[in-house]
């Protein structure tokens, strides 16, 4: 297990990493541990993507609206790891998900552009619609917070609308925000004024 990569994957920035139990986890009895705190990691990007919830939804509203659909791969290093069952993960085999139990000792942070990826409609374990992410190509990307591209790209201005939304995450805007030809027009409009030069800082050799 120690030679396994662990990697944790976002469409946000994380700025620290502390086990705790997934907000995000399937909320149904019996399907995934509600009492473990722990962080969620995969041996690799396409695993993390399928772990995601609406991880399919999100790139395909990236793209629609013109973003290009950045991931965020944080690699780090423990060696309290902890393989999930299937009794505590229900998806644990499509999504190869492990989980580091402490503090990690140290991580580093890689963004990533998702330039391909092959996805399906389909159905969860509770018939509901979902894309499924079965491939993914991807290249080396300059650091860059998608949430603060977003929300300058719709003419808001980011400090103000964090301090008044300081929970909201870029998942769940992407996948509660229609794409409209007013929003991709905006995106566009800004996109032509803004080099965005501050959100590219480096590419982590």
């Amino acid at each position: 297990m120690s030679k396994t990569k662990l990697i944790h994957c976002s469409f946000d920035l994380v700025d620290r990493f502390e086990p705790r139990v997934p907000d995000s986890r399937i909320k149904v009895v019996g399907m995934e541990d509600a009492e473990t705190p722990r962080i969620c990691v995969a041996p690799s990007i396409l695993h993390c993507l399928k772990a995601i919830p609406k991880s399919g939804e999100t790139i395909r509203w990236m793209q629609a609206v013109g973003l290009k659909p950045i991931i965020h791969a944080y690699y780090l290093q423990s060696d309290s790891v902890y393989q999930p069952t299937k009794a505590q993960v229900a998806d644990v085999g499509w999504t190869k998900e492990m989980w580091v139990l402490d503090k990690p000792k140290d991580y580093h942070r890689r963004d990533y552009e998702i330039v391909y990826c092959h996805m399906t409609d389909g159905k969860d374990m509770f018939g509901n619609d979902v894309v499924c992410i079965n491939s993914v190509e991807l290249k080396p990307a300059p650091y860059t917070d998608s949430l603060k591209e977003l929300v300058e790209g719709m003419d808001l201005e980011y400090g103000e609308f964090m301090r008044r939304f300081p929970y909201l995450t870029f998942r769940v805007m992407a996948t509660n925000v229609s794409c409209t030809k007013e929003i991709r027009g905006r995106i566009e409009a800004v996109r032509k004024h803004k080099a965005f030069k501050s959100l590219s800082i480096r590419v982590e050799a």
